[in-house]
C-alpha cells in the first residue's frame, strides 16, 4: 500500500515535470525578451511559458475536441469569440481587449500620468536632438467590427479615448486611427475575419493617416493606392483560431505592386533595416505586430527605414542611427504596456 502511494506521487510529479523537460529540448521555443525591465520580463516570460510548455498542442487539441464535439461547448470561452459569418474575435484573455471595446476597463489617473510622462519624456529628448516624434495607435478589431459580435453592450469611454483627452492640453499628438478605419470599412473590409490584425488595405489607410501628419513637418512623397493591385494568399491561417489550435483557412487579400524601389538589408524579426536610395529621410519605428502589414508602404517612402519590435524606445539605437523621424506604433489593447517603460534618462 505504501509502495503504491509513493508510486502514485512519483507518477503525479512526473506528469508535472514532463512538459517543462519537453520544452527545454524544443529548439523552436527559445525565449526572447523585448525589455529587461523586471515587470515586462516577467509578463513576457509568463506569456511565453503559457504558449510553449511541452505537449501543449497535443493536450489542448484533445481537450478542445472533447468539449466541442462531445459536450458541444466552447472549450475556451474567455480566449476567443466565434461569431456569425466566420468572424473570430479576441476575448478578455489578452489584456481584457473585449471589455476595453465597451469602456469597461479604465486607466487610473496614475496610469494616465505615467503614460504621459513616458511619452513626454521621449518627445522632449527627441526634440532636443531635432528628431520628430509621432505616436500611432491602431484600433482593436473588436471595436471596428463591434456589430459582428454576438451580443451588445452599452459603450462608454475607452482607454484610448481617456488617454487622448488627458493629452489634449499637452504638446503631444496621438494619431488614433479609429475614425480612419471606421470610414474605410464602409467601402472595403479592413480587418481579417480570422485574425486580430488589419488587412493590407486597413494598414494602407493607417499609413495614409501617418503620412498626412508627417507631411505637416516634412516634404515627403507618399505612396498611392492606385499604384498597387490586389493579390491573394490562399489558405491563410489567422492567429485567432490558432489560439485554440483550430484551422480556419481563408483567402487573404493584400496590396502589391510590380516593382519596389526599397531593398531589405537586415531582418531577424526583432530588428529590420530597409534601404531606398530614391528617398531622403530616415525613419526609426518602434512597434508591435500591427506594423508588419504597413511595412511595404513605409519602406517605399523613406531612405533608411529601421524597425524594432518593442514599444520601449531605445536611446542607444536612436543616437546610433540618428533618424529624422521616430514613430511609436502600438495597438490600443497594449496601451497599458507604456505604464512601466523607461524614459530617456533611465534608458
Amino acid at each position: 500500500m505504501k509502495f503504491q502511494k509513493h508510486l502514485l506521487i512519483l507518477l503525479f510529479l512526473s506528469l508535472l515535470i514532463a512538459p517543462n523537460v519537453a520544452m527545454l529540448f524544443n529548439k523552436n521555443s527559445s525565449f526572447h525578451a523585448s525589455s529587461f525591465h523586471p515587470k515586462i520580463l516577467l509578463s513576457e516570460f509568463k506569456s511565453f511559458y503559457a504558449e510553449h510548455y511541452g505537449f501543449k498542442e497535443l493536450l489542448l487539441t484533445d481537450y478542445i475536441s472533447f468539449k466541442k464535439n462531445v459536450l458541444k461547448e466552447n472549450a475556451l470561452p474567455n480566449r476567443i469569440i466565434e461569431a456569425e459569418d466566420n468572424w473570430w474575435f479576441l476575448g478578455n484573455h489578452y489584456n481584457n481587449s473585449l471589455n476595453d471595446v465597451f469602456g469597461v476597463e479604465k486607466l487610473s489617473e496614475n496610469d494616465l500620468y505615467k503614460i504621459s510622462d513616458y511619452l513626454m519624456g521621449w518627445k522632449t529628448y527627441l526634440k532636443h536632438k531635432n528628431i520628430a516624434f509621432y505616436i500611432l495607435i491602431a484600433p482593436d478589431k473588436n471595436k471596428i467590427y463591434k456589430e459582428k459580435l454576438p451580443f451588445e453592450m452599452v459603450s462608454k469611454t475607452t482607454r484610448v479615448e481617456q488617454l487622448e483627452h488627458y493629452l489634449n492640453h499637452r504638446d503631444l499628438e496621438v494619431i488614433n486611427l479609429t475614425e480612419t478605419l471606421f470610414e474605410a470599412k464602409k467601402s472595403n473590409p479592413v480587418y481579417l475575419k480570422n485574425d486580430t490584425h488589419w488587412n493590407s488595405l486597413g494598414a494602407f489607410k493607417g499609413y495614409e493617416s501617418l503620412l498626412k501628419t508627417i507631411q505637416q513637418d516634412f516634404r515627403i512623397i507618399q505612396e498611392h493606392q492606385e499604384d498597387y493591385s490586389y493579390k491573394y494568399e490562399k489558405n491563410y491561417q489567422g492567429d485567432i483560431p490558432r489560439l485554440v489550435y483550430q484551422e480556419n483557412p481563408i483567402s487573404r487579400p493584400y496590396l502589391d505592386k510590380e516593382v519596389y524601389t526599397s531593398k531589405e538589408l537586415f531582418n531577424d524579426d526583432f530588428e529590420r533595416h530597409y534601404l531606398n536610395e530614391t528617398k531622403e529621410k530616415d525613419i526609426l519605428i518602434f512597434h508591435d505586430s500591427f506594423m508588419l502589414a504597413m511595412m511595404p508602404f513605409i519602406n517605399e517612402t523613406f531612405k533608411n527605414t529601421r524597425y524594432f519590435k518593442s514599444v520601449q524606445l531605445d536611446k542607444l539605437k536612436i543616437e546610433t542611427y540618428q533618424p529624422d523621424i521616430v514613430v511609436l506604433e502600438l495597438v490600443e489593447r497594449n496601451l497599458t504596456d507604456l505604464i512601466t517603460l523607461k524614459k530617456p534618462l533611465e534608458n
